[in-house]
């Protein structure tokens, strides 16, 4: 019986040096942000099409349009930056439903919209309010 015992602990040890191995051998994501909004994540998935980007600065403000695509649904997305942008100070706006993700800062307006296609194509405007 004591055998077994010992060899039961034998067991354990090992398999909790090998989970706690693998917890440290996995690096972190490394979080990329939209290269026109330096302070919002560009979700895993989605790659920024930076052709087609405009950035403009204005005395009253900032006036950006972005551009992602990826192959991730559209609920996905505006589901992922509903959830993640609060957490860097945004305010999501009310919505009366579908349609695009509305969110405010700092006196600033940004709006997220997402359209299905081949790929999902994702807008990002942010203009002053």
């Amino acid at each position: 019986m004591i055998p077994m015992i010992g060899a039961m602990i034998r067991a354990l040890v090992l398999s909790f040096c090998l989970l706690c191995g693998a917890a440290v051998a996995a690096p972190a994501a490394e979080t990329r942000f939209l290269s026109g909004l330096n302070d919002v994540p560009l979700m895993d998935g989605l790659v920024e099409l930076r052709e087609r980007q405009t950035l403009f600065d204005a005395p009253g403000g900032r006036i950006v349009d972005l551009y992602a695509e990826g192959a991730v649904p559209a609920a996905r997305i505006i589901a992922f930056y509903a959830q993640s942008l609060p957490q860097l100070g945004w305010s999501v706006a009310p919505a009366g439903g579908k349609g695009p993700l509305r969110l405010t800062r700092d006196g600033e307006s940004l709006v997220i919209s997402a359209r299905t296609g081949p790929t999902t194509l994702v807008h990002f405007s942010l203009k002053p309010r």
